[in-house]
């Protein structure tokens, strides 16, 4: 990481609707598995936010939220993660990924748009959606690592304060 913080997968899971096996199937979309233990990448970490996110999104299918991981960390129109830095946040270019009607997604640098119900990337929609939702994945990524960072710092304090208490020996 670029601010020398390491996460682990057992620190992020606590802040996740995922579970480990959840994290481990999705992982498989984008053909990289994500071990517990180890240290996480940074692209491991936008990965997990964006399939939380996915898998928080009620309308969509669980064939459609593989086919959004699978698109979207193939060599085609592969969405570039920016380097972390929770030290320089409002620094952090924006990546967002939007759906249009339920039925089309695109992401950051995305030319054209990707078919939920075909799997077809399109250069353009067929008509200007009634609906659309767009999410900002930085922002979730920033409020995931300071999560993470205070419950580490909440722990030090607690085990601080337990030595602190204890009795003498």
């Amino acid at each position: 990481m670029t601010n020398s913080q390491n996460y682990t997968l057992e620190e992020v899971i606590p802040f996740l609707k995922m579970d480990q096996l959840q994290i481990s199937v999705a992982a498989m979309a984008r053909q990289e598995p994500i071990s517990a233990s180890d240290s996480l990448t940074e692209s491991d970490i936008w990965f997990i936010v964006l399939a939380d996110l996915l898998e928080r999104l009620k309308f969509l299918q669980p064939a459609q939220r593989t086919l959004i991981l699978a698109t979207i960390t193939g060599p085609v129109n592969k969405l570039v993660f920016p380097p972390i830095s929770p030290a320089d946040d409002e620094k952090r270019p924006i990546v967002m990924i939007t759906f249009a009607d339920g039925v089309f997604c695109s992401w950051t640098n995305n030319p054209g748009w990707l078919d939920l119900k075909t799997g077809a990337a399109v250069e353009k929609l067929p008509a200007w959606p009634i609906e659309s939702l767009a999410y900002n994945l930085s922002r979730l990524v920033t409020d995931l690592l300071r999560k993470i960072t205070q419950a580490k710092e909440n722990g030090k304090n607690k085990r601080k304060a337990h030595k602190q208490n204890a009795p003498a020996e």
